[in-house]
């Protein structure tokens, strides 16, 4: 019995701590819908911009008011190191957050980014980096 309510417990902390992270994002367009395909264009300016080591660029991309700091933590992490995108992907976690998948290389090697994103505002919105993980996990490089 316990270990079946410590499971439900865990669940329930994970759900409301994803629920934080997405929640109180709404803009004005909300009746909008995602479109899927443009989270590879999302990637590509996202590995971009840490390449470039564009901070402001960054912070404005990822559109995660609520972290501020979010964008540099990426760029002290990734900047600069020579990536490149080799493949993306995605699955639906509810009708407007996604997993998103990006196989990047770099010096060392390849390695897959995992990040969620949820489309609020017309926009795409990245999960800050310590965010929980909501049926992907964020995978930093070697």
């Amino acid at each position: 019995m316990t270990r079946m309510f410590s499971r439900t417990a865990a669940r329930i902390v994970a759900l409301t701590l994803l629920a934080a992270v997405f929640g109180g994002c709404g803009g004005p367009d909300e009746s909008s819908n995602p479109d899927p395909a443009t989270l590879r264009g999302y990637a590509e300016t996202y590995v971009s911009l840490l390449q470039a080591k564009d901070e402001p660029g960054l912070r404005q991309h990822l559109g995660n008011d609520a972290h501020p700091g979010d964008s540099a933590e990426r760029i002290t992490a990734y900047g600069g190191r020579g990536w490149t995108l080799s493949e993306v992907s995605w699955s639906a976690l509810t009708p407007r957050a996604y997993a998103l998948s990006m196989v990047v290389a770099g010096p060392s090697g390849r390695t897959t980014w995992r990040h969620n994103v949820e489309w609020t505002g017309g926009r795409w919105i990245m999960a800050p980096l310590d965010a929980p993980p909501a049926g992907a996990s964020t995978e930093s490089p070697g």
